[in-house]
């Protein structure tokens, strides 16, 4: 599929009105190089009238999500509103909205794939960002809530905010009736990322990616073993 989308344009490869599809892959990206497809998404007025080939594909492909998601799609009002108490709570900007996706066992729903070890937790806490907003407050979303609490207690000097509630991957918990609720809370999560003025989010997570793409600016990442950066190209 991703080689045929860089050859043909969208409405040739699927034919059909309504297309279903479920895929880790980015399309957004691939599609975008085809220079057809591209030109047309300018046209929409989805993407900036820029030449073709001047920006990375998979950077386009970030800035269309984005601008789908936070043009077409309609949040349930009793989710922002839970978002805006917890602004409340969080107080004044500027905030930095962490996403720490530590993966395996130290997940609350106990996965097997690794993230982020131990080691690189503290690299969020010495990200370039705060030498632009060095007295942020901080709101830390995480799958793992001893994590979370964990470095908020490590930083008693620092204004770290973080709400009580248990991670879920959306993978087992929609099959469950509690899992939902949890998935719901994870949702007001991610939505709380993107209302914060910086994300310094988890390298290949695509929750990060996804809270990025709400809040419209391209995150900041943490990944094993290497300090916080912002991409050139994204990995999803």
């Amino acid at each position: 599929m991703v080689q045929a989308l860089q050859n043909m344009t969208v409405s040739e490869y699927f034919t059909r009105p309504h297309i279903i599809l479920s895929t880790n892959c980015p399309l957004f990206s691939w599609m975008l190089l085809n220079r057809e497809t591209y030109r047309q998404v300018v046209a929409l007025g989805l993407l900036d009238d820029e030449p073709y080939g001047s920006k990375s594909a998979s950077v386009l492909g970030f800035q269309l999500m984005s601008n789908i998601l936070r043009r077409k799609f309609i949040i349930k009002e009793e989710i922002m509103e839970e978002v805006r108490k917890r602004f409340e709570v969080i107080g004044k900007k500027p905030v930095v909205g962490f996403h720490i996706r530590r993966g395996d066992r130290s997940s609350d729903f106990k996965e097997t794939r690794r993230f982020l070890y131990e080691e690189d937790i503290p690299r969020f806490m010495s990200c370039s960002v705060f030498k632009t907003v060095p007295k942020a407050t901080i709101f830390i979303a995480s799958d793992s809530t001893v994590t979370k609490y964990k470095l908020r207690d490590s930083y008693p000097q620092r204004r770290i905010v973080v709400f009580n509630m248990t991670a879920e991957h959306t993978y087992s918990a929609v099959r469950k009736d509690f899992g939902r609720q949890r998935v719901r809370n994870v949702f007001i999560d991610m939505m709380t990322l993107a209302q914060c003025d910086y994300i310094v989010g988890t390298y290949r997570s695509s929750y990060s990616t996804l809270a990025a793409a709400f809040q419209g600016h391209v995150p900041y990442y943490v990944k094993h073993r290497q300090k916080c950066f912002v991409p050139r190209s994204f990995t999803y």
